[in-house]
């Protein structure tokens, strides 16, 4: 009888027991209910706001649009001050061919070589010729400085020469090379003045007599380039 109410004590005391932490456990909390998402920002496909919209591959991208330029406004009828000032214009022009046309006359045009022209009239032959002449001809003192071929016929510059008489006396040189042929020339001063004593400048242009070119054309257009060399021999203007 004792094993039994100690046995039914202890049976009490775990039942006791287990309904001590029974009350002692918390309470169950019940589940909320899981809502199915419901409006467009909820798609796994819609855009999130701040992000660019990338397209589906294969999608093809709508060309950019490209704004049109505006039309250009009608150019209006010419007016009587239009008129006036192409008038004026047409008159300029036909003056500026004048003064070409004149210039021309003046200066000559450049003068074509003939296609079988003598190696004597080429710039080494005629420096070494000139230069051999007036040793023969007695004239020491002179002597080319250059030889222009930029234009035919070659033109001689030198020094020491200063007039018809020198340029016969050269032409009579002994074993001058263009004894036959024409002969152009031209001098003129330089210097004189106190510390610098004038000093003499020649321009000598030997082209062969079988030349077809006319001979007015010729020595005008070689005055022309005797002035312009001889003006770089000019002072300074003040």
């Amino acid at each position: 009888m004792l094993r039994n109410a100690a046995l039914l004590a202890t049976g009490i005391g775990i039942g006791l027991a287990i309904g001590w932490f029974a009350f002692r456990a918390p309470p169950a909390v019940a589940a909320a209910p899981i809502r199915e998402p419901s409006g467009p920002s909820s798609r796994a496909d819609a855009p999130v706001r701040g992000s660019a919209t990338v397209p589906a591959p294969g999608a093809v991208r709508p060309p950019p649009l490209v704004p049109s330029s505006p039309r250009p406004a009608p150019s209006a009828p010419p007016t009587a001050e239009d008129a006036e000032l192409r008038a004026k214009l047409e008159h300029t022009q036909a003056q500026l061919e004048r003064v070409r046309a004149d210039r021309l006359a003046d200066i000559g045009a450049p003068i074509a070589a003939p296609p079988d022209l003598d190696p004597r009239f080429q710039s080494d032959a005629l420096f070494k010729n000139v230069t051999a002449a007036l040793r023969a001809a007695g004239f020491d003192e002179a002597q080319v400085t250059s030889v222009d071929c930029s234009e035919y016929p070659c033109i001689v510059y030198g020094e020491g020469l200063s007039g018809p008489g020198d340029f016969d006396r050269l032409a009579k040189a002994p074993g001058f090379a263009y004894s036959d042929d024409r002969l152009t020339s031209g001098a003129w001063g330089a210097g004189g003045s106190p510390g610098a004593p004038q000093q003499s400048h020649f321009a000598l242009t030997p082209w062969p007599r079988s030349d077809t070119n006319s001979a007015e054309d010729v020595g005008k257009r070689l005055r022309y380039r005797y002035q312009q060399m001889a003006q770089t021999f000019a002072p300074p203007s003040k």
